[in-house]
């Protein structure tokens, strides 16, 4: 479901004031006893979102799939380059949007909007870009940036399929497929359109891959990142070679191939 409630053009600061409640709790419901100061992920009200793991036990979970416990305080933060919070480094293979900008705001923002289930949000500030891109397991499905210089160390990861969306001008050199948004819930309506689009009959499952015609599920990030978006990627055919090989194999008539428009791949009608 789509978590709405903003009002669009909002600052992700903006729509976060109006979630506080006068006590000064942010999230969608206020503590459950008095003077427990509770933020969304567990955490309390004046610390940094990205000292905790934001993950509800058991949320999109598979059956026999080791659980997971809510997130908790974590020690031993450095403010070195290339140091990141525990939890935002641990490697992890479900769906994830890489936010990458100087403060949590915008990931903040984008968990309350955004189901669990189907996506979870890391945040990381640009020294810590690269190996926050390399805890997200094969790559991030999706990378958000509020940054006004790309980060040197992602130069070479931006060659894999991920979409790429910036709040705010997109800065050289990347990808022709990035976007950019100058409204916050803009870019929110972009990351849950991506996350809900179907395309003949697969659509992405909970947790990582793409549930296929007929209820089979398939761990492919290829083919997860051409479900996502119709809009294809600045990507050589090459980058997109198992997503091909799965749907030969399922027999489904779509193939990666150049929009003869846009120049980008996306997936085109095919034999099956």
């Amino acid at each position: 479901m789509f978590r709405g409630g903003g009002l669009r053009g909002q600052s992700p600061r903006m729509w976060l004031q109006r979630k506080c409640s006068p006590a000064g709790v942010c999230g969608a419901r206020a503590p459950h006893a008095a003077g427990a100061q509770t933020f969304r992920g567990g955490g309390l009200r004046g610390q940094s979102p990205r000292m905790y793991d934001w993950r509800p036990a058991g949320a999109g979970m598979r059956p026999g799939a080791p659980g997971r416990s809510r997130g908790t305080a974590m020690e031993g933060l450095s403010a070195a380059p290339e140091t990141l919070a525990p939890g935002v480094m641990v490697p992890d293979k479900d769906r994830a949007v890489l936010v990458i900008a100087e403060d949590g705001e915008l990931a903040v923002g984008l968990r309350e909007h955004l189901e669990r289930e189907l996506v979870i949000v890391k945040d990381a500030r640009p020294g810590e870009a690269a190996a926050a891109a390399d805890s997200c397991r094969p790559w991030p499905w999706m990378l958000v940036g509020a940054v006004p210089r790309l980060p040197r160390q992602l130069a070479g990861r931006l060659r894999r399929p991920s979409l790429i969306a910036w709040y705010g001008p997109a800065p050289a050199p990347l990808p022709r497929h990035a976007r950019s948004f100058s409204r916050f819930m803009d870019l929110v309506a972009e990351v849950h359109g991506s996350l809900v689009r179907e395309v003949g009959g697969m659509r992405l499952a909970i947790g990582s891959g793409v549930d296929l015609p007929g209820g089979t599920h398939l761990r492919s990030s290829e083919l997860q990142a051409l479900v996502s978006t119709p809009a294809g990627f600045d990507l050589p055919a090459s980058a997109f070679r198992a997503a091909e090989v799965a749907l030969r194999r399922h027999r489904i008539p779509l193939r990666p191939g150049r929009d003869p428009e846009s120049g980008l791949v996306v997936l085109r009608p095919g034999a099956s």
